[in-house]
C-alpha cells in the first residue's frame, strides 16, 4: 500500500474545496482546473481471491473518436483473462462529463476511469480524487512504458515530477493550405510560411494577388495561449503553474502578444483574414470551399478537410516564433484512474485498461481510426510508416515540439473561465476594439478568476 502523505481531515478539506470551486464554475458554464500539491490517494492492495470486476468508463469520444473508444473497449473485453469488464458510458462533451463528474462526487457514483481534456488536467488533479497514473502502475505491477510518451504530452500531464494520467489521443495546432490559390499568389508552396509574421505577410499577398482572404480561423482563446507558446512566453504566472506555486495571473500584454493581435486586427480590417467568429466549422467549410486559402486549426480537422477536398490541400506545423523555447502545447486528453472509495481490485482494473489504451497497438488504431496522434514514441513510430503527408507533418512536430515550462501550457483549476472571459474579448479586437486596452482588462478579470479559484481550493 502507497501511504497517503496527508491526513484524511487536509484531504477532505481539499476535497470539498475543489468541488466546490468546480460545482460554482459548472452552474457559469466553466469547468475547473489544474493545481500541484493536492491529496494524492492511497493504493489499496487487491484482494487475494478478487472475482470478476466491472469498470465504469466515462468518456466524451464521439463520431469517429467514439467509434474507436468503443471498438478498443470491445477488443479488450474479449481478450483479456483477468475477469474484467470495461463499461464505456458516453457522457457528452467534456464539459458535460466534467459537470456529471461533480455532481457524481456529491451524490455518490463516480466512475472508476475517466476520460478528460487537457484543460481539465488541474482540476483532477485538485479535486482529490484520482490515483496518481504513476503510483497505481507501480504498485499493481502493470506494464506500462511512462518513459516513452512523448516527452511533449509527458511534460504537459506531469505535475510535481509525476505523471498524473494516461495520455490517450494528443491534438496539435496545423495550418492548412489551398495550393491553388497558393500558386495563383505567386508563392512557393516548397517554403511554406515557418513563423506568424511569414503567415499573416502570406494572407495579406493572397488578398491582394487573388481577391480571396488569405486566411482563416475561428476565434477561440485557445489560439492566444498557442501564440504566446509560439513566442515563448509563458501563460500564466509563476511557471505555468508547473513550478510547485499556484498561478496566480496570466500574461496577455507582452510585447509579442499584443503584436500578434493587432496584425491579426489589421488583416480583418482589410478583409486578408475571413471572419467567421468563433465557429470552428465555418472556418473549415470557408477553407475546403475556396473562401480562404489557409485554414489555422486543429489536427481534429484533418478527416473533414480530408472529406471535403481529398488530397488537394497541404499542411505544415503551427509556426514558432521562438526557436530556443517556443513550441505548439499539446492538446487532447487522458485518462484517470479514480481512487477515492474504489476497491484496490477495481483500481488494479482501471490501471490495466487505461495501460491497454495507451499500448501502441490501441494507440496507432486510434491515430489511424480518429486522427488523433498516438501519445508515445513506439506508437508514433509506427503509425509513420503509412501516414499520409498530412499525419506525416503532425507526426514530425509532436516529436520535436520541445519540453519546457512554455509548452507545458497554462495550469491553472480556473482556466476554462479565464477562456470564457477572453472569448468576447477576442471577437471585440477582431471587430476594432484596441488591443491593448481589451488585454489589460481581460488580464484584471483573469486574475480575479484565478484569486476566487485558489481560495476555494485553499491554495
Amino acid at each position: 500500500m502507497i501511504p497517503n502523505p496527508l491526513t484524511t481531515a487536509t484531504r477532505r478539506r481539499r476535497v470539498a474545496a475543489a468541488v466546490l470551486t468546480a460545482a460554482l464554475l459548472a452552474v457559469t458554464g466553466c469547468s475547473a482546473g489544474t493545481g500541484a500539491g493536492s491529496a494524492t490517494n492511497t493504493v489499496s492492495a487487491p484482494a487475494a481471491t478478487d472475482g470478476p470486476v466491472v469498470i465504469d468508463f466515462w468518456h466524451s469520444s464521439s463520431g469517429a473518436a467514439g467509434k474507436v473508444v468503443e471498438d478498443l473497449v470491445a477488443k479488450y473485453n474479449a481478450s483479456n483473462t483477468d475477469g474484467v469488464t470495461v463499461k464505456a458510458i458516453y457522457q457528452g462533451s467534456y464539459e458535460d462529463a466534467i459537470s456529471k463528474f461533480t455532481n457524481a462526487v456529491t451524490s455518490g457514483g463516480t466512475p472508476d476511469l475517466m476520460q478528460a481534456s487537457d484543460v481539465n488536467t488541474s482540476f483532477m488533479v485538485d479535486s482529490g480524487l484520482v490515483t496518481p497514473a504513476e503510483d497505481a502502475m507501480a504498485a499493481y505491477q502493470v506494464p506500462y512504458a511512462a518513459e516513452k510518451v512523448s516527452p511533449a504530452v509527458k511534460n504537459y500531464y506531469t505535475i510535481d515530477g509525476k505523471l498524473w494520467s494516461v495520455p490517450f489521443q494528443v491534438s496539435q495546432p496545423l495550418v492548412y493550405f489551398n495550393p491553388d490559390l497558393i500558386a495563383k499568389a505567386g508563392l512557393d508552396a516548397s517554403k511554406l510560411p515557418a513563423t506568424t509574421a511569414e503567415l499573416f505577410n502570406w494572407a495579406r499577398i493572397i488578398k491582394e494577388k487573388t481577391g480571396v482572404a488569405g486566411l482563416t480561423f475561428h476565434l477561440n482563446p485557445w489560439w492566444n495561449e498557442e501564440f504566446a507558446s509560439s513566442a515563448g512566453i509563458e501563460y500564466c504566472t509563476p511557471g505555468n503553474g508547473t513550478t510547485g506555486a499556484p498561478v496566480d495571473a496570466v500574461r496577455y500584454t507582452a510585447a509579442s502578444q499584443v503584436g500578434v493581435w493587432n496584425t491579426i486586427q489589421e488583416l480583418f480590417t482589410s478583409k486578408a483574414i475571413f471572419n467567421v467568429g468563433k465557429d470552428g466549422s465555418a472556418a473549415q467549410n470557408a477553407f475546403t470551399g475556396g473562401s480562404a486559402a489557409m485554414l489555422l486549426s486543429s489536427s481534429g480537422s484533418l478527416g473533414n478537410v480530408v472529406k471535403a477536398k481529398g488530397t488537394d490541400f497541404l499542411t505544415a506545423p503551427f509556426p514558432v516564433d521562438d526557436a530556443a523555447k517556443g513550441g505548439a502545447v499539446p492538446g487532447g486528453n487522458s485518462v484517470w484512474i479514480i481512487g477515492k472509495d474504489k476497491s484496490g481490485a477495481t483500481q488494479r482494473a482501471a490501471a490495466r485498461f487505461a495501460a491497454f489504451l495507451a499500448s501502441p497497438d490501441s494507440q496507432v488504431a486510434s491515430f489511424q481510426g480518429s486522427g488523433y496522434l498516438p501519445a508515445s514514441t513506439d506508437a508514433q513510430a509506427t503509425a509513420a510508416t503509412s501516414a499520409t503527408p498530412a499525419q506525416k507533418v503532425l507526426l514530425d512536430q509532436v516529436a520535436v515540439t520541445k519540453s519546457n515550462v512554455v509548452t507545458a501550457g497554462c495550469h491553472s483549476g480556473a482556466l476554462n473561465s479565464i477562456r470564457l472571459e477572453l472569448q468576447p474579448v477576442l471577437e471585440q479586437i477582431a471587430a476594432g476594439t484596441p488591443v491593448e486596452a481589451a488585454f489589460q482588462q481581460a488580464e484584471a478579470k483573469a486574475t480575479s478568476a484565478i484569486e476566487t479559484y485558489n481560495a476555494r481550493a485553499g491554495k
